[in-house]
């Protein structure tokens, strides 16, 4: 009798491991840190956008970012223009002698995964998703906020970064106004956008 209960008690405690290590492994939702974006470059004539983007990942699963959306809202919420969508990942090579830079090296964007505990970074080109626009140039009058939405793990996350247009004008002005660090070696920050704490659930693909 007392071999069959220990018995019970070994094969329920194997169980219990098995299913704290399916948890861990397999189901535990991701748990993803986005920090606050830096504009690395803002081109107005061809509505397109450069943003250096670092990620974190605090939680037990990989979490995979399969895509990014940029909107451009006015005061009252409502998108005034086509998404900006990632086209492509810019490298910046260090200018060398004279500060001449080498040309930006480009490769396509594609969907990249970001392991447990890993920081990743990404500097990322948008561009209209749409026909071309001319919202950057010519409706700047209407244009409040910027809006940066994930798509993890095949699921768009319902937080996002919301941040000043004038603030990118802001960028703008000061970039036209320096002679000597030029775009892309003065990204503009947003010291009072907080980061983005994006997690998932148990029903999320695991990549």
């Amino acid at each position: 009798m007392t071999t069959d209960y220990i018995a019970i008690i070994l094969s329920a405690f194997s169980f219990a491991i098995s299913l704290y290590t399916l948890w861990a492994v397999r189901v535990s939702p991701f748990r993803l840190i986005v920090y606050p974006p830096a504009v690395v470059l803002l081109n107005r004539a061809e509505s397109s956008l450069v943003l250096d983007l670092t990620f974190f990942n605090h939680g037990r699963t990989p979490a995979a970012i399969l895509d990014m959306e940029i909107t451009l809202r006015d005061p009252e919420g409502k998108a005034v223009s086509f998404p900006l969508k990632p086209k492509a990942f810019h490298q910046t090579p260090f200018p060398h002698e004279g500060f001449k830079n080498e040309p930006w090296l480009i490769s396509h964007f594609s969907a990249f995964t970001i392991k447990k505990d890993e920081t990743v970074n990404k500097t990322v080109y948008f561009s209209p998703s749409g026909q071309p626009s001319e919202t950057l140039r010519s409706g700047a009058s209407v244009i409040d906020t910027v809006r940066i939405a994930f798509n993890v793990n095949n699921r768009w996350n319902g937080k996002c970064f919301t941040l000043n247009y004038s603030e990118f004008n802001d960028y703008a002005q000061q970039s036209e106004e320096s002679s000597f660090l030029k775009p892309p070696f003065a990204p503009r920050f947003f010291p009072n956008v907080k980061p983005l704490y994006l997690c998932g659930s148990i029903f999320d693909p695991v990549a």
